[in-house]
């Protein structure tokens, strides 16, 4: 099993509440995470191995992170707009300690 999977399984049993939609666009969120993940790690491969062009992944990278902010803020809003959301006493519990 690859952390894709792991990330994917611990979403899926962390979703409750949640419409079609807002679980879809979840999934495009995290599709989007992992895409930007993957680049990071073969630019700092890249750097690693000494590749004079590693710089060659900063588009790609900036691409990214502009999908992922706009698959973001498509669920965010999603939420917002549908009051859909998934409910995990853990996660918000966590959350209210953090904000303290």
């Amino acid at each position: 099993m690859g952390s894709g999977d792991v990330a994917k399984n611990s979403v899926e049993s962390a979703i409750g509440g949640m419409c079609t939609e807002a679980r879809q666009l979840l999934d495009s969120f995290g599709l989007a995470v992992q895409e930007l993940l993957l680049l990071h790690d073969m630019q700092f491969t890249a750097i690693l191995e000494g590749d004079p062009e590693a710089s060659r992944f900063d588009l790609l990278i900036h691409l990214a992170n502009e999908k992922k902010h706009n698959a973001k803020y498509a669920y965010m809003t999603h939420l917002e707009k549908h009051g859909c959301s998934f409910r995990n006493e853990n996660y918000t519990s966590r959350s209210r300690k953090n904000d303290r």
